[in-house]
């Protein structure tokens, strides 16, 4: 299988992005949630690649796999929050050989920057999914070092292990 992006499909999509959208749908939906693929969302003129409906919100689903400009990614993201949408960027995990359930140090790219969370104790993370090993990535307790520099704790959870709304990671307590 391809770990390219750039290869494009229908209406420009990569292989590896078709596939991860369709992970990441199938998950939703077995889970129990009420989920569309890509909906054309007229007030928009936009097309998530899933739109996630609860009684409490509506979320678009974006699973990133190929560069966007920050520019485009503040367009559509702000577009939704104007919509009273939230946004949730699942970027595709770096290919970066970083080691499961280590405390090492990581780079984080200005764009995935954008996307970092906060748990309810205040720990800062980032999820990522990769669609070829079918898992989410959590960059935890995330500190900056300098520049695009972090140390993190990096954790996998299988599709099939995962919850919606995502686990939160708890503070490393030593």
């Amino acid at each position: 299988a391809s770990h390219s992006c750039d290869r494009q499909f229908s209406e420009g999509e990569s292989q590896l992005h078709l596939r991860g959208k369709i992970q990441l749908f199938e998950w939703l939906k077995s889970l129990g949630h009420t989920v569309e693929l890509e909906p054309f969302l007229p007030k928009l003129a936009q097309r998530p690649d899933i739109l996630l409906q609860s009684k409490k919100q509506t979320i678009a689903m974006e699973y990133q796999c190929s560069a966007i400009t920050n520019e485009n990614w503040l367009l559509r993201t702000e577009g939704y929050e104007k919509n009273h949408i939230q946004a949730l960027w699942l970027f595709q995990t770096p290919q970066n050989k970083y080691k499961a359930h280590a405390i090492q140090k990581i780079r984080i790219s200005p764009i995935f920057q954008n996307v970092i969370n906060y748990s309810a104790s205040n720990v800062p993370y980032l999820v990522t999914y990769d669609a070829n090993a079918v898992q989410f990535n959590y960059w935890t307790n995330l500190l900056h070092v300098h520049g695009h520099t972090f140390i993190a704790q990096v954790l996998n959870i299988p599709l099939e292990k995962q919850h919606f709304p995502f686990y939160e990671p708890n503070l490393i307590t030593y």
